[in-house]
């Protein structure tokens, strides 16, 4: 998974393009600084054959209007709903429609909680962060096998020389920002270069409208 800078990037259609066709299987497009009208002419640039491989961070309204693959919930604001009794029913929005719905989590605990509502989860930072200077790693997230019931993803300063490491704490696939993005201009020769040491089990969510 490759997930998007929160701002715009010089070439990133054309970028995002190439890397769906280098065999990217799945698009986080998180982009808070957009509008819902900026969202909506962010996805029209994106060809409608890769739509059922795109994840949306917010304006969820798109995920139907263009079928995509799902939604995406930040920790803060699956907090915010469960605090007003709202998660469930936001929740079962995506699942009723068969869109995959996915969160944030920061540590276990709260992921032991919540795994059964969610397809997968970004778990972070495993190492520290390429795109956020001083977001260092959490060592207690070093161990997620035991977690069973939902996809884990690893998230966090990951790139192609600690990839194969997160297989071996137990994450079924991994997440990646900054390993691709620091350098727009080589992105696709880094998510090749990625890709070539990802030795993960295909992380299948439930979404028979995408199949």
């Amino acid at each position: 998974m490759v997930i998007t800078l929160p701002e715009p990037q010089k070439n990133e259609h054309r970028i995002i393009h190439a890397l769906f066709d280098a065999g990217l299987a799945c698009l986080h497009v998180r982009k808070p600084l957009l509008s819902g009208q900026g969202i909506e002419e962010f996805i029209r640039g994106i060809d409608r054959a890769f739509h059922p491989k795109i994840v949306l961070h917010n304006h969820y309204q798109w995920v139907e209007k263009f079928q995509l693959k799902g939604g995406h919930m930040s920790e803060k604001y699956r907090q915010s709903l469960a605090q007003k009794d709202q998660l469930e029913k936001k929740v079962n929005w995506f699942k009723s429609r068969s869109f995959s719905i996915s969160s944030s989590f920061h540590d276990l605990s709260a992921l032991k909680s919540f795994k059964h509502w969610f397809d997968y989860a970004f778990i972070s930072p495993v190492f520290d962060s390429i795109s956020k200077p001083g977001y260092q790693a959490n060592a207690s997230l070093t161990d997620v096998g035991e977690i069973k019931g939902i996809q884990k993803i690893a998230l966090g300063g990951i790139d192609h020389r600690n990839l194969t490491t997160v297989k071996s704490w137990g994450y079924d696939g991994a997440a990646v920002l900054g390993a691709v993005w620091k350098d727009p201009d080589h992105a696709v020769e880094r998510f090749e270069e990625l890709n070539r040491q990802a030795n993960f089990t295909a992380i299948r969510i439930h979404n028979s409208l995408k199949q």
